[in-house]
């Protein structure tokens, strides 16, 4: 898949990805194959993100940080609390 087959916004922010989704996306940006070989992890909580538990893709100027599902991870980026990449 490519980038244009998301909804991206004015600034080129994605705005919404579709679990089904969610592998040609991880694909564009490059960032697949981090996820499935497990080297990727929330920036809240620090656990392993997996196709699974990915809640939000965070863009972060020259890499991406995740945060999971958990929802007191979710709660915690949605007040504002920074994520590592």
């Amino acid at each position: 898949m490519l980038m244009e087959d998301y909804t991206v916004t004015r600034e080129g922010i994605v705005s919404a990805v579709l679990d089904k989704q969610l592998e040609g996306f991880l694909e564009s940006i490059g960032e697949l194959h981090r996820v499935v070989e497990r080297g990727a992890t929330c920036g809240i909580c620090g656990i392993p993100v997996t196709l699974r538990n990915i809640s939000l893709v965070v863009p972060m100027r020259d890499q991406v940080a995740y945060v999971c599902s958990r929802q007191i991870c979710m709660m915690r980026y949605a007040l504002g609390e920074a994520v590592d990449a």
